[in-house]
């Protein structure tokens, strides 16, 4: 594992209301390590969904770990959320090759609970170094894995032989409540797969989270409705158990 033991003493080190008062950039592009990171311009509006990054730390040009809070105010239907996606695009042949998430505070402001959450990686230059992916064990499976209570790791999809996509589910985060992914301990670890030559590396991180769709609760006159319906068919059945 390489420079882990420096970003997992960062995260667990800093306490919550010191990492949260670390400036986050207010424009919709920042550069770090070698690359560029994007976002809508309409996640920076200070209603509805958003997003901010600040860099943490970095590590002998092979990591850097980002802080990222996150909104999610915008429900787009019962089987989903908007997604908040971050377009990241190398500028630098010597971009460092991974992208930590150290610190996370995510925001469900949305209206409905929500019961899971997706990461997932989109696009991306299949050049020397690969896709873009999830490292799984740096991610989850060593000595300190990446908390995500109050969800669990319930599943990932591959793609080239990769991880592109992980799957959080069995848990609940009401309407108004604050996620702490990676707090206290652990991370996220993004393979960038920048390369030396030939085209820069361009990749989206997309975060997504999941709710259930739920009964509708019927309206008075619908549910008269259907009362009534079931006094007849019950009167129906005597009179037929009678003859």
């Amino acid at each position: 594992m390489i420079g882990r033991k420096g970003w997992i003493t960062l995260s667990a080190g800093l306490c919550l209301a010191g990492a949260l008062s670390v400036q986050s950039a207010s424009a919709a592009v920042i550069t770090f390590g070698g690359w560029q990171a994007e976002w809508s311009d309409s996640l920076n509006q200070s209603d509805g969904s958003s997003v901010a990054l600040t860099l943490l730390s970095s590590s002998d040009g092979q990591w850097i770990a980002l802080q990222k809070v996150a909104v999610f105010a915008d429900p787009a239907g019962r089987d989903g959320l908007d997604s908040i996606d971050i377009n990241f695009t190398q500028i630098s042949p010597n971009a460092v090759p991974k992208i930590v998430i150290a610190q996370e505070n995510v925001t469900n402001a949305s209206g409905t609970f929500w019961t899971g959450f997706n990461f997932s990686i989109s696009g991306g230059v299949a050049g020397s170094a690969g896709l873009p992916h999830f490292d799984m064990d740096e991610s989850f499976y060593n000595p300190s894995p990446f908390n995500v209570s109050p969800f669990e790791l319930t599943g990932t999809t591959s793609d080239s032989g990769v991880v592109r996509g992980i799957e959080l589910g069995n848990g609940l985060l009401a309407d108004g409540g604050i996620w702490w992914p990676g707090i206290p301990k652990g991370a996220l670890v993004i393979m960038a797969s920048p390369n030396l030559t030939g085209p820069k590396q361009s990749f989206t991180f997309i975060e997504q989270p999941r709710i259930e769709d739920t009964p509708p609760v019927p309206e008075p006159a619908s549910a008269a409705m259907i009362l009534a319906g079931g006094f007849l068919l019950l009167s129906s059945r005597r009179r037929n158990e009678s003859a």
